[in-house]
């Protein structure tokens, strides 16, 4: 069994198939993501492996995760091979191993996040780049984060203090300002500690669903260029590159 400290929860795949913030989420990664090429790329806490439809064949993809519900070896992953279970604060890796390292929603799940960038920063070749997601702002913790195994919620200056020196930031953003913001805040008084309630999940499935959230997700995508860096965010995201 997994240590519970390092504990990864993910959602249930149709609240994720039709979150609107997790299509924004998912357009910001491919596009942090689209000009690796040729390089040996750790995925760390790769859950279901969804970035892989992102990545170029190119590139040498190994992935980790942690083995607790709605994560388990995906036989049908053909660019994520092989899928490693292990514990993010010891990577079982060489030093100096992987050219990038991908950590997508994963540092607020896990209670030992400074020994999990230490490890990154181990692990990443000198010039190698660290890209990372993590949510922003405390005032919007909800039972959302509760039910997804989410421990905190970072701001830029707790993020970068976070990181070892050797990680020079090249990009540190946020996107999800007033709307994105006021949903995630209606929709933490839909869910319990446990999840969605019922009702919510149903509704995740429906057709009505699925529309209202590519109009969401246009709406977050577009508020993020007109207020920027007048509002907080909703999540970060940044690339750091290692000396």
């Amino acid at each position: 069994m997994p240590d519970i400290d390092n504990h990864l929860h993910l959602r249930e795949e149709p609240v994720k198939a039709y979150d609107p913030a997790y299509l924004v989420e998912q357009k910001i990664i491919q596009r942090l993501v689209k000009d690796l090429q040729n390089q040996t790329i750790l995925d760390l806490g790769c859950g279901d492996c969804y970035c892989r439809r992102f990545l170029g064949k190119s590139n040498r993809v190994v992935s980790i995760g942690v083995l607790s519900e709605g994560i388990e070896k995906r036989p049908d992953c053909d660019r994520c091979q092989p899928t490693i279970i292990g514990n993010p604060a010891q990577l079982p890796f060489d030093s100096e191993s992987f050219d990038t390292v991908l950590s997508l929603g994963v540092l607020e799940c896990l209670k030992k996040d400074l020994k999990a960038v230490r490890e990154i920063s181990r692990v990443l070749k000198p010039g190698g780049k660290l890209i990372i997601s993590v949510p922003e702002d405390i005032v919007l913790f909800s039972n959302i984060d509760v039910s997804s195994g989410r421990y905190r919620r970072y701001s830029k200056k707790e993020l970068e203090s976070l990181l070892p020196d050797r990680l020079e930031c090249e990009v540190l953003s946020d996107y999800g300002y007033p709307f994105m913001r006021l949903y995630l805040q209606c929709l933490g008084k839909l869910y319990t500690i446990d999840g969605p309630k019922a009702y919510l999940q149903a509704f995740f499935s429906s057709i009505v669903a699925r529309c209202l959230a590519k109009f969401l997700a246009f709406l977050f995508a577009a508020e993020s260029k007109v207020f920027q860096g007048n509002f907080k965010g909703a999540q970060l995201y940044g690339v750091f590159r290692k000396r």
